[in-house]
């Protein structure tokens, strides 16, 4: 997926310039061009002042409830990308998603790039060096790990594939003698076989990739942030897992809870975005 029109709507975020500075530099990055949304009455020479901008964004304004406009304009305009901020702060004691970034997310037909609150990015904005594409065997792994690949391809960065195997755990009296000495052969045998799905799987998709990590941890969303951290990730790459009306009501867990807890940006594809 390389993205041609990407739609920014910074306005509801603690630094709007820093969402905009991210998102014009990606933009650069896959050639793509900007709309830039914001509402009616702000200011936003004010709110970008000092942020060194390319002469082409185009600038839009909306009225009432910006997370049912950015949507609609997205379709209208026919952006294929949309960048908004969440507002909640990833050092908080239990991050929390932005009720208008999860609205977004679970409605949204085309792509979206989540920028966390307290990103902290140049002035040159993300120019994306890393790719981290967690996968987890669902239906749609291999459209989404396609997905990842076509995007970190158009914006020249190398791709890295993830997954996250549940921790073994003995159980009841036995715990601390015969079973606790098999979880870590348990244990072993799962990240075999996790590392030899994502080979098979990589190889089916025709993705080129710069590295392949399995991640023993009960908190997928957690081990997720923690490894983009440790290998410098710019950007994390994942789908939705939304099926049918409810589903997307819902929203998987993981991806949420990711979005809240990364300290780079996401983009969620939805399932509709993956056909």
């Amino acid at each position: 997926m390389k993205p041609s029109h990407v739609l920014v709507c910074a306005d509801r975020s603690p630094d709007p310039a820093a969402i905009v500075r991210a998102a014009t530099g990606f933009a650069t990055a896959v050639g793509a061009r900007v709309t830039l949304f914001f509402g009616k009455d702000l200011d936003v020479d004010a709110m970008l002042a000092g942020t060194p901008l390319p002469d082409w964004p185009e600038v839009l304004r909306y009225q009432g409830d910006a997370a049912e406009a950015v949507l609609e304009v997205a379709r209208e305009k026919g952006a294929d990308l949309v960048v908004i901020g969440n507002g909640a702060e990833p050092e908080d004691e239990e991050p929390e998603l932005s009720p208008v970034v999860a609205g977004h997310l679970r409605h949204a037909d085309v792509p979206i790039m989540v920028v966390p609150g307290a990103y902290g990015v140049g002035a040159a904005g993300l120019a994306p060096r890393r790719v981290l594409a967690p996968v987890d065997f669902e239906a749609d792994s291999g459209p989404g790990l396609a997905a990842a690949s076509a995007l970190a391809e158009a914006a020249g960065a190398e791709l890295i594939v993830m997954t996250v195997v549940p921790l073994a755990h003995g159980t009841g009296l036995l715990a601390v003698q015969e079973e606790a000495a098999a979880v870590p052969e348990v244990m072993g045998a799962r990240m075999e076989q996790a590392e030899r799905a994502l080979d098979e799987l990589r190889a089916m998709v025709g993705a080129k990739v710069a590295g392949v990590h399995v991640v023993g941890d009960d908190e997928p969303a957690v081990a997720i942030a923690g490894l983009a951290t440790q290998l410098q990730a710019d950007l994390i790459v994942l789908p939705s897992h939304g099926k049918g009306a409810l589903a997307r009501a819902l929203l998987g867990s993981t991806t949420e809870s990711l979005v809240a807890v990364a300290t780079v940006p996401v983009v969620v594809f939805p399932p509709g975005s993956l056909s």
